[in-house]
């Protein structure tokens, strides 16, 4: 199986400061299925944003990610991934973070995510 999943996503803040900003993200997503256990992946995503958030963490600045992944069912419903996000902003293109993780179909996701441009590590979980 492959799957090609292209996304565009739009949004316009404005806050009661009067500043605003608005940003774009393109993302493409490429699975391929060589087997029904094993899936690999890759992952696009730019953005660009103009103006000027007042607020630190919702400020989205220029970026171009490539992320690859490796999946393997371990059963019928849990699956275990690994992967490389590289930033393509600055040449030459460098790791950015290395993600390992745990997905329970219909359940949870747990995940480690060690970003290298800082040296912190990240634990994650996303429930449905």
């Amino acid at each position: 199986m492959i799957e090609l999943t292209p996304g565009l996503q739009y949004g316009n803040i404005a806050y009661g400061t009067g500043q605003a900003h608005s940003y774009w993200l393109g993302t493409v997503n490429l699975a391929v299925r060589p087997t029904p256990r094993t899936e690999l992946g890759l992952f696009y995503v730019k953005q660009e944003a103009t103006g000027v958030s007042p607020l630190a963490f919702d400020q989205v600045s220029l970026d171009h990610l490539l992320t690859a992944r490796i999946g393997q069912a371990v059963t019928a419903a849990d699956w275990i991934w690994a992967a490389v996000t590289y930033t393509l902003v600055t040449p030459p293109a460098s790791v950015k973070e290395y993600t390992f993780s745990w997905a329970r179909a219909g359940a949870w996701t747990a995940s480690v995510t060690f970003r290298q441009t800082d040296g912190r590590v990240f634990l994650g979980l996303a429930l449905p």
